[in-house]
Order: structure tokens, then sequence, then C-alpha cells
């Protein structure tokens, strides 16, 4: 339900939620915050971090894996308009189911969710251009804007005042009305958002390099650099000439585990350490396991399986998605509910299918044992499971009491021992015993069978 509808089933009549309206825009708040932001300009890394999707693997695999798991998760879209939810199945054919199935012409969901947090995960910001039909004003079409062209101007009375697109050297403004903004919170920023990167900007910087300096190393021939001493001083021209022929013979990847003869009175002294003084495989396991906690993506799921087992990995990948994937899809849900959905159909409400997740269908069979105990032992009922643990909306039937190993509802073990007691005073009253208590529990029976429940004191003498 929106946050609209739910205020104006707070308020009595529209005069009071028109008033709250005018209290919200009252505030002071937005433009004191427009004012400290006026001159702040889009996150100057924003190439850098998208680069390095690029350029290193970890982090390339992190954003893949992320996008991927979320891209597959399809959208379901209910209608709140009524007190219980209502799914709208596809075959309604609504809109939305057309919007989201092909967001462009070009772009089916999957690879436009995958854009989507790809570059909200690189970048910590994510946008959508919204495209309106020209005569209904409603939201047609959806296209992924790239982090790096987007920037936002803001105004010294509100927050946002327009969008600007810098491409190729040319401008293009955009309404806030027509961008979906995605960001992650900053701490620093009230416009834009922190990318998942940046706390671990160091480690993939020193990944980086260590990367480079293999590369070098081993185009040299895996060669460890260092000095000829001589305990006698070089003219300068035999320093050149000398220089130069070590360059001819021994420099280069294709010249490598040649055999250098030093002259007599030189020797040979090496000044850079090798891969196992640096700890190099160490550091680069850290620096990966540094850039994985900070994209919350457990390393083994990114090919740190040399000390886990099938078992653990198995767990890593049901904690990648309860940690992980499942509030991210929350957020992206509301973000999508928020500027996307309430804006043409404040009766509908979006989610993502978490039920269609793989990875926690064991999950999903443990909760169901738990909720199928907690309806065992007539703590809570089917409709009240249904809409805490499930999010359905109600069944006629689900209102009542179950007890445990009989299964059905308590209302009948009610009326079955109270016709027992009547059945039993009746039939000392009258002088006979037999007959009258079998009569009343088939009668008893067959209504319960016909979903007439009697309720207790209503038997019939």
């Amino acid at each position: 339900m929106s946050l609209r509808s739910r205020i104006k089933a707070f308020f009595a009549n529209e005069s009071e939620l028109l008033f709250f309206d005018e209290l919200r825009k009252s505030s002071e708040i937005e433009y004191l915050l427009a004012a400290g932001n006026l001159f702040e300009t889009k996150p100057a890394k924003t190439i850098d971090f998208l680069d390095l999707y690029t350029q290193l693997s970890t982090v390339y695999s992190c954003v893949f894996l992320l996008a991927n798991a979320i891209a597959q998760v399809p959208m379901i879209f209910y209608n709140i308009e009524k007190s219980e939810p209502r799914q709208i199945s596809p075959s309604s054919k609504h809109p939305l189911f057309n919007l989201f199935g092909k967001p462009s012409p070009k772009m089916p969901y999957y690879d436009f969710m995958e854009a989507t947090v790809s570059f909200t995960e690189l970048a910590g910001n994510g946008y959508w251009e919204l495209v309106k039909h020209p005569e209904y004003n409603k939201i047609v079409e959806m296209y992924v804007l790239r982090p790096d062209y987007m920037e936002a101007k803001v105004d010294p009375k509100k927050m946002i005042s327009k969008w600007e697109a810098m491409i190729n050297g040319s401008k293009h403004y955009f309404e806030p009305d027509d961008v979906v903004h995605f960001k992650y919170f900053s701490p620093v920023s009230d416009v834009y958002g922190l990318a998942p990167t940046a706390p671990a900007n160091d480690p993939a910087i020193m990944d980086l390099y260590a990367i480079k300096f293999n590369k070098i190393y081993f185009k040299q021939g895996a060669r460890i650099n260092g000095v000829i001493e001589r305990e006698r001083g070089l003219g300068e021209e035999s320093k050149k000439r000398l220089k130069h022929e070590l360059e001819q013979e021994f420099t280069g990847w294709d010249k490598a585990f040649r055999i250098p003869i030093l002259p007599p009175g030189f020797k040979w002294k090496a000044t850079t350490s090798n891969h196992k003084e640096m700890d190099f495989i160490l550091q680069r396991e850290s620096s990966m396991r540094e850039i994985c906690r900070s994209y919350g993506v457990p390393s083994g799921l990114v090919g740190d399986v040399m000390s886990i087992s099938y078992a653990s990995l198995s767990e890593q990948r049901k904690m990648f998605y309860l940690e992980t994937i499942l509030p991210k899809l929350t957020k992206y849900a509301a973000r999508i509910n928020l500027e996307v959905i309430e804006k043409d159909y404040p009766e509908i409400c979006g989610c993502f299918n978490k039920g269609a997740i793989d990875a926690l269908q064991d999950e999903e069979s443990t909760k169901a044992d738990y909720v199928g105990k907690l309806v065992d032992k007539a703590i809570m009922t089917i409709n009240e499971i249904r809409e805490k643990y499930y999010q359905l909306p109600k069944v006629p039937w689900g209102d009542e009491v179950y007890m445990r190993k009989s299964m059905r509802p308590a209302s009948f073990l009610c009326e079955a021992d109270l016709a027992k007691e009547e059945a039993k005073e009746n039939g000392y009253r009258n002088g006979h015993k037999s007959g009258l208590l079998e009569e009343l529990m088939e009668e008893l029976i067959e209504e319960t069978r016909n979903g007439n429940y009697r309720k207790a004191g209503e038997i019939k003498r």
C-alpha cells in the first residue's frame, strides 16, 4: 500500500489529508539540505570504479554474481486497493507486465536489471530514464543510463532541479520525475551514493599493482632486477658500452634464460625481492577477501575454494542470498514502487518473487516445517501464517484454530466433547444409553463434512 493510501486510510476525510500534505511541504529541511549541497558535483572516482570491472577479476566476479542473482528474480504485482491484497496474473495483460517484461525495445528484463545492478554496485549510483506516452502520460519505456554521464543540478530551493547527462561533449537535461535514481547510503553526500568498492579502494589498487608487477616480471623472463658492482670505477664510455651490450643480449621476454658472462672484477647483486619474500600469493588472497567483504559476497563463490568443503560452499551460497541478495531485492523494489509503479498505478504494489530463488528452496522447506508447527500447536492460524511469513491474502477457512495431530478445527473437538456429555446425560435421563451418542456423533460428523461447523452451545437436544 502506498504512503498516500495509508495516510488516507488513517485520516477521516480528504481535507485532513490535504492539511497533512501542506504541512509536509512547509518543512524547511529539504531547503537546508539543498543549500548545503548546492556546489556538490558527481563523485570524482566514478569512471575509476567502472574501470575496475574490466581490470580486476575479483571486482568483475563479485559484480557479475550480484547482477545476475538479482536479474534472474522476476517481479510480481499485487492489487492492494482492497483490504486483502490480490496477486495480478500475467494473463490479465496488465501494462506493468509489458513494461517490465521488455523495458526498452532492444533490452529484455534480464539485461535491463543486470545493467542496473552492475552500475549501482560499481559506482554506488544507478539511473533509469522514464519515457511516458505523449497522450496518456504513463510510463511506456525505461532505459538504463550510465552513472559517469549523470550529474545532479541542485537548486537552492529544492534538492534536485534537473539531471544533466554529458555524452560526447553534448548536454541533455532530464526532469527529476523522468529519472529513477538508485543509490547506496553515503555519510558524506545527500545526493549521490557511496560505491561498495570505495571502502576497499586501497586493497583493489594493491591487487591491481600486483597484477601489473607480475605481468612485467614474466614479460622480462622472470628475471630478478639487480646491479653490477665493481670495486674499481668505470669511465662513462665503458659504462655506456657495458649497459648497451647487456640490454642487447638479455632484455626482453624472448631473451630470457640466457647465461650472462661478466668480465673479471664484476659482480651481480639482486635489488628486487622475489615472490616468496613479498608474500605475493598471500597479499593477493587478502585483497580478494577484502573486496568480497565490501560487496557482501562470500569469497568461496568467486573462486576461493582451496580451503573449504562442498558443504561449506553450499552454506556460503545460502548465506549470500539471505544476507546480501534479499536485502538488495527489498531495496530495489522499494525504489521501483516509489518512483515507477505508484506514479501511474497507485493501487498496485510490486515485489520480487523470492520463491523463484532455487538456492533458498531448502530454506523455504525449513520455514514450512516451522510454520507448520505453529499451526499444529494452535499458536497461529493459517491466515496469520499466510500474512506474516508469505505475504499472501487470507482464505475463508484460514481463521480456524487447528489442534495437534487431529488437524481438525478446535471448534469441532469442542462440539464433539459437548455432544458426548449431552448424549450421556440425555441417555441416563430417558432410561436408554445406546444409540443416542452414535446418532449425535454421526450428525455432527456429517455437518462437519459439509462445512457447517456448529459452535459450542448450539448442539441440538
